[in-house]
């Protein structure tokens, strides 16, 4: 691809260039599916998108939240609890919403067990007929039994202990059984009861807890709120705020190193277990698989598919951290495409305006139809004279390359 026209002084070859492959492609996709428009649009998105890239980050509020609800009982739970009150805007809507959430899961759930209630009873039927036949293949439990005892008389006590294959198939099949009668009737808790689950979770609830009875107290009043859909919502969220934890760390209830690693170690977990609250950079970034529908969540329906399905290459395939390089690379040929050429004009001396100004008039003449932007830098060890460097091409006016060709 020509860069400069004229005389063609410098080219740039986009195939031999540094720029990566798939910048390549995905602008040549752009301008066979849509043209110029389509080309400049992706442009935009692209800028948008790494604006995001950079500025998105972890959900700290929801995942240290998630961290107290896997160990409610860590020595930093006053601290965390006064952090939560102080920032959460929240925390009431968002314990509802969990129950929503919940519930409406399990009558999903439920529903589609009972919709392919003939698929359980097939594989049903199919693992019994498997489970009948490799039964029979053995003698009664008892029978076996018995002829060992006979085999090891001294051992004859140990034998009832023994746990034989007929016994090991009894028991998958008791299981499948039971499995499968638990879909056909998948027991449904009521919505008071998801809310209380919720609450508890919400509240970092511990066994023998000595806020429960108020915490009790607190889910009675929360439940008649979401029957009634009546009340002081303001009241309730600053009600169960001041139920969170409030001991604090203090001479007579010390933290060590242990206990702060403790506390890290809780919010690693955390971290690990909900990718939904990871930033985008961080699902992006990441090789665990589970990231992939968190990640996709920026970035579907919002950025044309040519974008998305290359983040989805580069996601796949472990390729993340070039993933902003690509969209830079292809911003340079964009340039190209819209004729800027970038460069550096290298003196051996600090070129003044006009100096400066009469290079790049020149080089303009040249090459209509181009717009240079070049940066200035001095090298003393040119000798004399200067170099223009547009990309990978070079035009060298120095006295440092003269005295080389001379030798």
């Amino acid at each position: 691809m020509e860069v400069f026209g004229g005389q063609n002084i410098f080219k740039l070859d986009i195939q031999n260039s540094a720029i990566t492959e798939l910048a390549q492609v995905m602008f040549l996709q752009a301008f066979w599916q849509g043209g110029e428009k389509l080309v400049f649009q992706l442009e935009e998105e692209m800028i948008n998108y790494m604006d995001i890239y950079e500025d998105n980050t972890n959900d700290v509020l929801e995942l240290w939240k998630y961290a107290l609800y896997l160990k409610p009982d860590i020595k930093l739970t006053g601290e965390l609890g006064l952090w939560v009150k102080a920032l959460d805007v929240a925390f009431v809507p968002k314990m509802l919403n969990e129950a929503r959430l919940d519930f409406s899961g399990a009558n999903i759930m439920r529903t589609a067990h009972r919709v392919i209630d003939v698929v359980h009873q097939s594989d049903f039927d199919t693992k019994m007929k498997y489970y009948n036949a490799d039964k029979a293949k053995f003698p009664p439990v008892e029978e076996t039994k018995q002829k060992l005892r006979e085999q090891m008389f001294e051992f004859a006590a140990d034998v009832d202990n023994l746990v034989l294959t007929q016994d090991t198939i009894d028991g998958e099949i008791a299981n499948l059984k039971a499995r499968t009668e638990y879909w056909k009737d998948m027991p449904l808790p009521t919505m008071d009861q998801f809310i209380e689950t919720a609450c508890d979770n919400a509240l970092w609830r511990t066994e023998n807890d000595p806020r429960a009875e108020q915490i009790d107290a607190f889910k009675t009043k929360l439940i008649a709120f979401a029957k009634s859909g009546k009340g002081d919502l303001v009241a309730l969220e600053n009600e169960a705020k001041d139920l969170l934890p409030s001991m604090l760390v203090n001479e007579g209830n010390p933290v060590n190193d242990e206990d702060y690693m403790q506390c890290f170690v809780t919010y690693v977990r955390s971290k690990r277990d909900r990718v939904d609250l990871r930033s985008l950079r961080e699902c992006f970034l990441s090789q665990d698989y589970r990231t992939t529908d968190s990640f996709l969540q920026f970035v579907k329906g919002k950025y044309h598919p040519i974008i998305v399905n290359s983040l989805k290459h580069l996601h796949r395939f472990g390729l993340g951290t070039t993933g902003v390089n690509v969209f830079e690379d292809y911003q340079k040929v964009v340039k190209v495409f819209k004729g800027e050429v970038h460069g550096t004009i290298t003196s051996a001396e600090e070129l003044t305006d006009a100096e400066f100004q009469r290079i790049l008039d020149s080089i303009t003449t040249q090459n209509p139809g181009k717009m240079f932007i070049l940066n200035r830098s001095v090298d003393k060890t040119l000798g004399a004279g200067f170099v223009v460097r547009c990309g990978t091409q070079t035009l060298d006016y120095s006295l440092r390359a003269e005295l080389a060709s001379l030798k």
